[in-house]
């Protein structure tokens, strides 16, 4: 989605980064009957982006017993960063 100035919106930037960092911490804890969760997420968006594709790239900083913390860099195909992203995503039991 662009903006009126025809620019990414920042919204996408966030839903990428959420995305990546749940799937990133699910992968790991439903097999051990926990769940992942959205607890925070923190975008800046620090370049234009108008055409092409983005590429995500996650790091998981912090893995603690109730909360991971990942970094995400975002930007086009080969080009520089575009956004930056801290987001934190809880673990939980999972309920029956």
């Amino acid at each position: 989605m662009l903006g009126a100035d025809g620019t990414v919106q920042s919204g996408v930037y966030a839903a990428m980064a959420e995305s990546i960092a749940s799937t990133g911490t699910a992968v790991e804890v439903l097999p051990k009957g926990f769940i992942a969760s959205g607890l925070n997420n923190s975008t800046h968006v620090v370049g234009a982006v108008r055409e092409g594709e983005l590429e995500a790239v996650a790091r998981c900083r912090a893995r603690g017993e109730t909360e991971w913390l990942w970094d995400v860099e975002i930007g086009p195909s080969g080009g520089p960063v575009s956004a930056i992203a801290s987001v934190a995503i809880a673990v939980r039991p999972k309920r029956v």
